[in-house]
């Protein structure tokens, strides 16, 4: 069942100033649910963040969020430790009320009752169930990369990710150093690798990409064979 013609469209303008389609970005970011709601993204409100910026709390009633452009890192509550690195098509967790954006983004959300309405309860709840297992599976993924990978090449994959989207990022090693849990001395050992090996350069709490290449070549593989198979490292 296709959405209703009257559903309601609200895309603000991206805070990078550069202009984008919203119906491509919003398509992209819910591809993971076109075969169970078409059209999804036609009952989606758009909501943009500056670099720096804190999640915001969800709606009370519940709700369907999903990445749509920038990358979010997302944090415990309690710890600020982080949970998982979200990007372009990454659901948010219903209880995921913390969080810092690693340079400009937008989120789509979609509440639950809109998605009844369009397509039907059955389909709503499958749209929630897939949404929570997503978001399950990513944070499982960060979990087994704290446990598997050393500093360098958790930190070289964040970067890698971070740099599919700008070259240069606004974040100190005291930023990386609390999000991930590190101590501050293993990040600045790891950033002394990447940056020695030609990757970044590391200057007044920015990070410039000099070469995507070697950056990959550091960095994990989670969620993929690299990380399922490889022996456990000590991370520090």
């Amino acid at each position: 069942m296709t959405p209703p013609e009257s559903a309601t469209h609200l895309y603000i303008a991206a805070t990078d100033g550069v202009a984008t389609d919203p119906a491509n970005t919003s398509s992209g970011a819910l591809a993971a649910f076109h075969d169970l709601a078409p059209g999804l993204e036609d009952l989606a409100e758009r909501s943009d963040f500056c670099a720096g910026s804190t999640l915001t709390r969800p709606r009370p009633s519940p709700c369907l969020r999903i990445i749509a452009a920038g990358l979010l890192v997302l944090t415990d509550e309690d710890s600020a430790l982080c949970v998982t690195v979200a990007d372009q098509g990454s659901p948010i967790p219903s209880r995921a009320t913390s969080g810092v954006w690693l340079n400009g983004g937008s989120i789509l959300e979609i509440p639950a009752a809109r998605v009844v309405e369009g397509y039907g309860a059955s389909v709503a709840l499958a749209v929630l169930e897939r949404a929570a297992a997503l978001a399950q599976a990513a944070a499982q993924s960060e979990l087994v990369c704290v446990v598997r990978h050393t500093a360098t090449r958790r930190l070289s994959r964040w970067l890698s990710q971070i740099f599919r989207q700008t070259d240069t990022v606004t974040l100190s090693q005291a930023d990386l150093a609390r999000l991930t849990g590190l101590q501050r001395t293993s990040v600045c050992q790891a950033m002394a690798t990447i940056q020695g090996d030609g990757a970044v350069k590391v200057a007044r709490g920015k990070i410039t990409l000099r070469d995507a290449g070697v950056l990959s070549r550091l960095a994990c593989d989670c969620g993929g064979r690299a990380c399922a198979s490889e022996p456990r490292l000590l991370t520090g």
